[in-house]
C-alpha cells in the first residue's frame, strides 16, 4: 500500500472515531460559466453539495488591530472536496460562512472561514 492510500486510510479512520464531533455542512460552490458583454453579466452556476466536517472554533488574536467575525476551521475529507475556492459558502449549522483561505495536505482539506 502507497503512503498516500495509507494517509487517506487514516483520515478516514480519523472521521469515524469523532464520532457526534463530525457534522453535516452544505458546501455552495461557484462556477462562472460565460460572460455577457451585452449586458455585463456572469452566468454563474451554485453546486450544493452536503458534506461530512470537523468544525473548529479558532482564537481571536487579542493584539490584532483589526478583530473581524469569528472565524472557524472547518475540515473535510480531501476526497469530498478537492477544488476549494476563495469566497465559497460553507453552510454550518444554518449559517453561511464565506470561505477565506484553504490548506490541501493529502486526505484532508482546512478552510478557514467566517460568517457573511
Amino acid at each position: 500500500m502507497s503512503l498516500r492510500n495509507k494517509i487517506l486510510q487514516g483520515v478516514d479512520t480519523a472521521f469515524a472515531k469523532v464520532g457526534d464531533l463530525a457534522e453535516t455542512v452544505t458546501l455552495k460552490q461557484n462556477t462562472s460559466e460565460s460572460y455577457n458583454f451585452t449586458t455585463g453579466e456572469k452566468a454563474t452556476t451554485v453546486t450544493e453539495s452536503s458534506v461530512t466536517a470537523i468544525v473548529l472554533a479558532t482564537e481571536v488574536d487579542p493584539n490584532a488591530e483589526v478583530i473581524g467575525a469569528p472565524k472557524k476551521e472547518v475540515l473535510i475529507k480531501e476526497k469530498e472536496l478537492a477544488d476549494p475556492k476563495l469566497f465559497d459558502v460553507v453552510v454550518i449549522g444554518g449559517n453561511s460562512h464565506v470561505i477565506l483561505s484553504f490548506k490541501q495536505e493529502p486526505g484532508l482539506v482546512t478552510l478557514l472561514v467566517t460568517e457573511g
